[in-house]
């Protein structure tokens, strides 16, 4: 049998539900009597626990907002929840009397911290001051999602791969896109063949799209760029003038974060769709000024080159396509060989199956006429294509200054990129300027201020796919016995261009003029 000894509130309770009230007395008075004695009731419970406020600073004494702090005990089971304001405060209220309480702080960036061993009187009213040290650590575990948002790696419930600026520097591209390479799982870059200033086709996870488009969007600090390729090249041709991803300076970019999947990238709506990827880009530190600078030289070449035979020459069916008789005139070689002309066989020009490939006689030092009128000897010319292509050399200078108070802080940033292609006389020069200011009026009023100059030139950028003055497909059907030494004798004219554009007006044995230089 248990002891009980009923509060005075309780009894009243009693009295009034087991008093020989008359019937006539008004229920409603009876249940009025009872909510105002509940009431008094819990109120009198309330001011029985305790209550905790308190503030939570960095080394430096800066309040530390959205820091966790709970209290737990483990007698009771009692756990309570609450996160710091954005001047560092916070309460937890309704806390029972006891002992053995626990009291965890921690925030991203920070250590955390326990307070053990804590003791709860009735009505206690605490007042703890919670300093927090920093922890690099932690903070390379902190990456931006979606709408600029810093969340631990450990917390997401999706895939977000983050590269550091200094990871996208490390042999510079003229596209920051192509840094990516190699970098991240599950994402795919494809560089174009037009070289310098060329755009790049990033896809995550595959493609979504058999016939449109599968590339990520990119946010820039939480603004979405635009990064259409304008008159961009398609099966027949065109010109590669790069997109909006390649003006941007690699040196200015602090992180670089890759959002995988819809889930991740859902705030975006249907633009990112096939991921985003989020660039922040680097800021003033409070602090002296600094100064940096640095330059970076590389060197391209073709890393794959196509296998060419040696063995036959310009032709069709295994001999000369054309002869030129004694007397000066030009007729077919069927014609010659059936009628045993005296004379010399003869090169076609023009732009169809008898003079683009070499499907001619074998090469053995024969004396012939070429298309241009210069007498040769049929032999192979093997490095045609390799010698056309030159090495590209890239120079990239770089420098920025920063500086600032706690306040007040800015960054200026200045890159300037010349770039000569593969191709002769195929150059880019570009200058890149940017300035970020940012000041602290309030600490809830915040401005940040970014401009950005961007100029870009490019010289003689190859053109791609079957058009007809794409060097890499020319070169590939390129007769085997023609060398570049006699293409360089040659000079088109105004017709002749017309023509070669359009694709008609060129026949058999066309004599072209020679321009020797």
């Amino acid at each position: 049998m248990h002891n009980y000894l009923p509060s005075k509130h309780s009894i009243l309770t009693m009295l009034l539900l087991r008093s020989n009230i008359r019937a006539d007395v008004n229920w409603a008075l009876r249940l009025g009597l009872m909510g105002l004695l509940s009431t008094s009731y819990l109120l009198a419970d309330a001011q029985q626990n305790a209550s905790i406020n308190g503030v939570i600073k960095d080394e430096a004494g800066k309040p530390i907002p959205s820091a966790t702090v709970t209290i737990r005990n483990a007698t009771s089971g009692l756990k309570k929840t609450t996160t710091s304001r954005p001047d560092g405060t916070f309460s937890l209220d309704q806390i029972p009397a006891g002992q053995g309480y626990q009291i965890s702080v921690s925030s991203i960036g920070f250590k955390s911290r326990e307070l053990l061993d804590y003791t709860i009187t009735e009505r206690d009213k605490l007042a703890i001051n919670i300093s927090l040290e920093s922890s690099a650590q932690n903070l390379q575990e902190v990456v931006v999602t979606a709408l600029g948002i810093k969340r631990e790696k450990k917390a997401l419930g999706y895939t977000v791969a983050e590269l550091k600026g200094d990871e996208l520097t490390q042999g510079k591209e003229t596209n920051v896109a192509n840094a990516l390479s190699g970098k991240v799982a599950g994402v795919q870059v494809s560089r174009a063949a037009s070289g310098a200033g060329g755009s790049s086709k990033v896809v995550i996870r595959g493609n979504n799209s058999l016939i449109g488009n599968s590339q990520p969007l990119y946010v820039v600090d939480g603004v979405p760029i635009d990064n259409q390729n304008i008159s961009s090249p398609n099966q027949s041709g065109g010109t590669d003038y790069g997109d909006g991803i390649g003006n941007i300076n690699p040196e200015d970019i602090e992180t670089m974060s890759v959002l995988k999947g819809p889930n991740a990238a859902a705030l975006y709506g249907q633009r990112g769709s096939n991921g985003v990827i989020l660039i922040t880009t680097k800021s003033g530190k409070a602090g002296k000024t600094r100064f940096s600078y640095g330059t970076d030289f590389s060197l391209g070449n073709g890393l794959v080159l196509p296998d060419f035979q040696n063995v036959y020459g310009q032709g069709l069916n295994g001999t000369f396509t054309h002869f030129r008789k004694d007397d000066g005139t030009i007729v077919s070689m069927s014609e010659a060989l059936k009628n045993g002309y005296s004379g010399m066989p003869k090169m076609s020009a023009g732009r169809d199956r008898t003079t683009r490939a070499s499907w001619g006689a074998k090469m053995e030092g024969q004396t012939y006429e070429d298309a241009y009128g210069n007498i040769l000897q049929l032999t192979p010319k093997p490095d045609t294509y390799s010698s056309f292509f030159q090495t590209e050399k890239q120079f990239v200078n770089n420098l920025s200054i920063d500086g600032g108070t706690d306040k007040v802080n800015y960054r200026f940033s200045f890159a300037n990129t010349d770039v000569k292609g593969y191709i002769p006389t195929n150059t880019l020069k570009r200058n890149n300027f940017g300035l970020r200011t940012q000041a602290k009026i309030t600490d809830k009023f915040h401005i940040d201020i970014k401009a950005n100059y961007i100029a870009q030139k490019g010289q003689n950028r190859p053109t791609l796919a079957d058009a007809a003055d794409n060097p890499a497909y020319l070169f590939i059907s390129q007769p085997r016995s023609l060398g570049n030494d006699i293409l360089a004798q040659y000079k088109w004219t105004a017709q002749e261009i017309s023509r070669q554009l359009g694709f008609s007006g060129l026949t058999e044995g066309l004599e072209k003029n020679i321009c020797h230089q």
